[in-house]
């Protein structure tokens, strides 16, 4: 006999305190596997939700829809708590009541509990304030070259609580060596990059986040070797 058994609880954890028989743990624990929830592994949603919906079309007899980009985004953006079973209820409803043979944001927004949430920074306010930073950049820009610390340039952002700062050498006060303005503005989207990667990970939370396409996040990491 074989026993497959699922759980979101910590076994473990109530075991040593004794909400869970230890010998029946031991027991059932012979080939733990964890599967991380839907929010920890969001390049798999895609995948994920057109499997869903070609099982769930196929039990209703229906043609397999499928999700515009937009709408692929916005599954993306979603917390989702309930994990799975989450998703393919809500995508269940949607094709137990809507006709199309592509699933646009309006769909899931109108027959499901998915809403249009704007992502939102460690203050709570959202990611709109570091895409004013980023605009920002170029007006922000200070020469501190004579302060007595060291002789670099500063850009940072005055405007918000969020800061970044870049420090760019420039030689001696007496002879100050500028970089080319290319390799400065690359730094700068280096600098920036990194800094959206290190609160949102996924290629396509910090292309929302900047103002641009998954893919062209991923050409900049890896053209600048970021996470290397």
């Amino acid at each position: 006999m074989r026993i497959i058994a699922a759980t979101h609880r910590n076994l473990e954890e109530m075991t040593k305190t004794g909400e869970f028989r230890e010998d029946l743990y031991y027991r059932l624990n012979v080939i733990p596997l964890r599967i991380p929830p839907l929010r920890e592994r969001v390049d798999d949603i895609p995948l994920v939700a057109q499997q869903l919906i070609r099982k769930i079309s196929g039990k209703l007899n229906k043609p397999e829809a499928r999700l515009s980009r937009d709408s692929v985004e916005l599954l993306m953006g979603q917390q989702w708590p309930g994990n799975v079973r989450q998703l393919e209820n809500a995508l269940e409803r949607l094709l137990n009541l809507v006709d199309t043979p592509e699933i646009q944001p309006h769909h899931l927004q109108e027959w499901t509990d998915i809403v249009d949430i704007p992502l939102e920074n460690e203050n709570g306010s959202t990611q709109e304030v570091l895409r004013d930073f980023v605009r920002g950049i170029s007006k922000n820009f200070v020469d501190s070259s004579s302060a007595k610390e060291s002789p670099f340039a500063t850009i940072q952002d005055r405007s918000t609580p969020l800061r970044l700062c870049l420090e760019i050498p420039l030689g001696s006060r007496e002879r100050q060596n500028w970089p080319p303005l290319k390799s400065i503005v690359a730094e700068v989207e280096k600098a920036v990059l990194q800094k959206v990667l290190e609160s949102h990970p996924s290629s396509r939370q910090a292309g929302q986040i900047l103002g641009v396409s998954n893919t062209t996040v991923l050409n900049k990491i890896h053209a600048y070797g970021i996470g290397q």
